[in-house]
């Protein structure tokens, strides 16, 4: 039986018990205001009476089930409750059944480490009982963690061991969910004709068992294959008859009728119809905000998005892409898609800046992910390593032990009673002995690897340092070819741009003390000192008074401030003093009331209204994208000049 099918019985169970236990209109009238604090304070009520523990173990493992998509806060602390009562006694049913649901919540919010383990512990513990239906189910959601985590054959391994398991107890519901299951992983490989027979087979059977849900996602499988080979007829006669089982279902399975929406859109934009595509797409995140789930939100939102851009509508197409990438936040794979989205749709609308901003965004994120993969897979190999250096060294210990024991038992036979106390004295020092010389070994390794991490890391810092430099000459070298002087203007400014993050990384570097903060103070004279000799004009004669005080900032912190410290001065540079022969420009960094204050202001021209609330050049819009970044306060004053305050709570 499925899990979806086993929820919907649950809770028509519950819902039945509630009306005859509390009556049915005044239990309407309490459900139409807040149906779940009903129906949790109800089955709390239950608990309250139960006597067997066993019983009460249920409840708790019920009621986190019940809340795994609404509250995953409330779900946590059910299986909390649930695993202390398993401790207390602990029995294989038991503690399968909590694994199991414990395997799912994890699953909700994506700790897929730990999912697996649960998962394992949950075959473990019914494979002690013998449960045959239950691993056949705990397989089956192994195998869709592993084809998650990009595993397939394992993911086809566990799939097969689920359907002979199921088979050989005729469990029909269980093998038809995962012929179905089987013939998805082979259609994402690309074994199309596999994909189909297994997706027929699941079909077939699933129509005998009057499994109305299983039919529809062999079905809408079925259809994507068909979209996959271009055949678009029988894609569409496909997901007409998945949206048919969807709205013949009482109720109406809504969740399902937005997949058949979604997958519309995608057909109809295949077809070259954006417009029927859209209309698709708007249909499924109607329900998805409802019923779905981060990543079917995002596919909708996704959609949209797409199909508005393909219809040149690309300021309708931004919102979409942004909560996308609000929504789809531990999901890499649409927050590039989001951010790829934004920088397509502002090249359409010719904005380069925002363009080349979310080109930027995109690569490094990309970057980022390959190296966090680099990093976990350096990780595993290193804990390989070292937990099969662990066993060597234990095993080599365990041996030495036993031989020092046997020599031991053979000396004190030969020497006699009179000697077996002097041997004992003298094995106990042995052992305290040896056990120095190990502490000290793992000190001097303590210490020597400490001090290769602080090498690291300032070779770190050097090394992003010379990168930023090479991409600072190769902007500048760029400028020399270029004859527009709105992208020589635009490759200069990202040269300071990138020199400014530069300065941050050679003070790490230099200081002789490993660390991730930064002396603010210093940084920012140094800063405003390289641009008023780098920017200022021949004929201007500008005067610079700094109250810097001199805070410690972490990384995180400085280079935000730092990027728009250097966007303040250099807009002062360029536009407060012109036409004019003197100037002033005054800088100030100070901790007022908990909060770090920058404080830029300027006696040139001014601006009658206020860039930062609603930015007209990328330079504010970085500006502010920064200022959200370090969750600051923004207050900018055009009037007799240009005054800028940034207070950020840090």
């Amino acid at each position: 039986m499925s899990p979806r099918f086993i929820r919907r019985s649950l809770f028509h169970c519950l819902f039945i018990v509630l009306l005859c236990t509390c009556g049915s209109a005044s239990l309407l009238a309490q459900l139409n205001e807040d149906p779940l604090k009903v129906i949790r304070d109800s089955i709390h009520q239950r608990i309250s009476e139960l006597e067997s523990d066993s019983s009460i173990l249920v409840e708790y493992i019920t009621l986190a089930a019940r809340h795994r998509n609404p509250d995953t806060a409330r779900a946590r602390a059910y299986l909390d409750t649930a695993a202390q009562m398993v401790n207390r006694n602990p029995n294989p049913f038991d503690v399968g059944g909590l694994e199991y649901e414990r395997t799912r919540f994890l699953r909700r919010v994506n700790e897929a480490g730990q999912a697996r383990v649960s998962i394992d512990r949950a075959i473990e513990a019914f494979t002690q009982i013998d449960s045959t239906k239950f691993i056949s189910q705990c397989y089956g959601i192994s195998a869709e963690m592993h084809l998650r985590a990009g595993e397939v054959d394992k993911s086809i391994e566990q799939y097969q061991k689920s359907i002979e398991l199921a088979r050989s107890i005729n469990d029909l519901i269980q093998e038809t969910t995962m012929l179905n299951s089987m013939g998805l992983v082979h259609r994402r490989v690309g074994n199309l004709d596999e994909a189909l027979e297994y997706l027929i087979l699941a079909g077939e059977k699933a129509e005998e068992l009057g499994e109305a849900r299983i039919v529809a996602s062999a079905i809408n499988n079925r259809a994507i294959i068909h979209k996959t080979r271009k055949e678009f007829p029988q894609a569409l006669q496909l997901y007409e008859r998945a949206m048919e089982l969807a709205l013949a279902e009482s109720p109406p399975d809504e969740l399902g009728i937005g997949y058949v929406h979604n997958n519309l859109s995608g057909v109809y934009k295949e077809m070259g119809q954006p417009d029927r595509a859209l209309e698709e797409s708007r249909l499924s995140y109607d329900i998805f905000s409802r019923l779905g789930g981060p990543r079917e939100q995002c596919a909708a939102l996704m959609g949209m998005g797409a199909n508005l851009a393909k219809l040149n509508r690309f300021q309708e197409a931004i919102p979409s892409y942004r909560k996308a990438l609000a929504i789809g936040k531990d999901y890499d794979y649409f927050r590039i898609g989001a951010l790829k989205g934004m920088g397509q749709a502002y090249k359409g609308m010719r904005q380069l800046d925002s363009t080349v901003h979310y080109m930027e965004l995109e690569a490094n994120l990309r970057q980022e992910i390959k190296e966090k993969e680099r990093i976990k897979v350096l990780a595993d190999m290193e804990g390989k390593f070292q937990t099969a250096e662990k066993q060597r060294k234990i095993d080599k210990l365990e041996y030495e032990e036993q031989l020092s024991q046997a020599r031991i038992q053979r000396q004190g036979w030969i020497i006699g009673l009179g000697l077996l106390a002097l041997g004992i004295v003298s094995l106990l020092l042995y052992r305290v002995f040896q056990q120095r010389q190990r502490i000290s070994q793992q000190s001097q390794q303590l210490t020597k690897s400490l001090e290769d991490k602080e090498t690291l890391l300032k070779e770190i810092h050097h090394r992003v340092k010379n990168n930023l430099q090479m991409v600072s000459s190769l902007l500048s070298l760029q400028s020399r070819y270029v004859s527009d002087d709105t992208a020589v203007a635009a490759l200069k400014m990202g040269n300071s741009r990138v020199r400014s993050m530069a300065l941050i990384h050679q003070k790490l570097y230099m200081s002789d003390e490993v660390s991730t903060t930064v002396k603010a103070g210093e940084y920012l004279q140094k800063l405003l000192n390289e641009l008023v000799g780098n920017l200022t004009p021949p004929e201007l004669t500008l005067t610079t008074n700094t109250d810097l005080e001199d805070l410690e900032l972490d990384i995180d912190t400085m280079i935000p401030m730092g990027l728009i410290a250097n966007e303040l001065v250099t807009n002062s540079l360029k536009y407060a003093f012109k036409g004019r022969q003197k100037g002033t420009i005054d800088l100030s960094l100070k901790r007022l009331n908990g909060k770090t204050v920058l404080h830029l202001s300027d006696d040139g021209v001014g601006t009658p209204k206020n860039p930062a609330e609603a930015p007209d050049s990328f330079g504010y819009l970085l500006i502010n994208s920064l200022s959200e970044q370090l969750e600051g306060e923004l207050a900018v004053d055009g009037n007799a000049g240009m005054k800028v305050t940034l207070s950020v709570p840090k």
